[in-house]
């Protein structure tokens, strides 16, 4: 049983993809966007109790700039900056967020 329905959603300069082979999405999409250096937005439990944030590497490939997996329920101020941080120091120019609402969230605010 599938557990969320298909679909793409595509405005600039966002795109979200979900669904049972969203992350076969994840490469094309990079490189549309001409980025180089793609920084990881994600939690704990995705970073470490599922293999996704592995995946998600594997598939950037040598544009994978790095990850920060402090993302937290709600989106605090202090995690958003840290976060903040982190994609500056990787020198990202591009942000590619993994998991639920927190994440996204959290992600959109670091690229804020």
């Amino acid at each position: 049983m599938e557990t969320a329905t298909p679909f793409r959603h595509r405005s600039f300069p966002l795109s979200i993809h979900a669904g049972k082979d969203a992350l076969n999405e994840l490469r094309g999409e990079v490189d549309r966007t001409k980025a180089k250096r793609a920084f990881v937005v994600c939690g704990k439990s995705v970073a470490h109790r599922t293999d996704l944030l592995a995946r998600v590497q594997a598939s950037l490939g040598d544009k994978f700039a790095g990850v920060f997996e402090g993302v937290e329920i709600s989106s605090p101020l202090p995690s958003v900056l840290d976060g903040v941080a982190a994609a500056r120091e990787a020198r990202a120019d591009l942000i590619v967020a993994i998991g639920g609402g927190s994440a996204m969230v959290t992600a959109r605010a670091i690229i804020i």
